[in-house]
């Protein structure tokens, strides 16, 4: 989740991100958890699958 929020804020760190694009980020959750909860898991899984494959040079 946290790499995910790092590039939907397009920062190196979560730090960096302001605190306008956190909400931004945290109420894009909520909506698409509110519209589609499994297409948001769904989401979720596969970016933490392939940031994982990127990270061990497997993608």
């Amino acid at each position: 989740m946290k790499a995910y929020a790092v590039d939907f804020c397009g920062t190196k760190t979560l730090r960096e991100a302001s605190r306008e694009q956190v909400e931004n980020f945290l109420q894009e959750l909520a909506n698409w958890a509110e519209k589609d909860r499994n297409a948001l898991l769904c989401q979720l899984n596969s970016y933490l699958t392939a940031r994982k494959e990127a990270k061990e040079g497997t993608a």
